[in-house]
């Protein structure tokens, strides 16, 4: 971690902080278990990317990502199977059906592989700033399908502006830099 990324991870999380405004945060019972695994999660997240960069490298994002999903496969797929069995698979709408296979090949298996991606070519840190572009989608896309229960107003064009320059930070001062020290080492990738 370099003065650079931190400075830039904290400009990034001031515009997400300022986005969901955290005076307005609710610690109530019924939002506690969601917020304590929200924040297990980033935990987690962090972790992931920490030390997966090095088998990302050693096998390549594809070989690494097929064997991650298999062996997550393991554990899902009962679980899944067990509740996709006891609802009624024959009632389900085309639409639904599509909206299903395109969450789990764009939005999960797509943003994994990427992220696998980037993680052969970037360090961490800079794969990891552009986790804070998702809730700036997410208020972007909001009045899409809330309508007009949702506007974008000063904050979110602040806290745009304040999560692009945190990640241009991060990522401006790192360009080129990892790609080199692994196109100088093809044993690192498996080559």
């Amino acid at each position: 971690m370099t003065a650079r990324t931190a400075a830039g991870t904290l400009v990034a999380a001031a515009g997400v902080v300022y986005l969901i405004d955290p005076l307005r945060a609710s610690l109530a019972g019924d939002t506690m278990l969601g917020n304590v695994l929200l924040v297990a999660n980033t935990f987690c997240y962090g972790a992931y990317l920490a030390l997966s960069q090095d088998v990302f490298r050693r096998y390549g994002a594809l070989t690494a990502m097929t064997w991650l999903f298999a062996v997550g496969s393991v554990a899902a797929v009962p679980f899944g199977g067990y509740h996709l069995a006891q609802s009624g698979v024959g009632d389900v709408s085309l639409a639904v059906w599509l909206v299903l296979v395109y969450t789990v090949l764009v939005q999960t298996v797509g943003a994994y592989y990427l992220n696998a991606w980037a993680l052969e070519r970037v360090e961490p840190s800079t794969v990891a700033a552009y986790i804070y572009l998702q809730p700036l989608f997410a208020f972007a896309l909001a009045p899409l399908f809330l309508g007009a229960d949702e506007q974008l107003g000063l904050r979110h064009a602040v806290a745009t502006a304040l999560v692009f320059a945190g990640v241009g930070v991060v990522t401006i001062g790192r360009r080129g830099s990892p790609v080199e020290e692994v196109s100088e080492h093809p044993d690192a990738l498996g080559h």
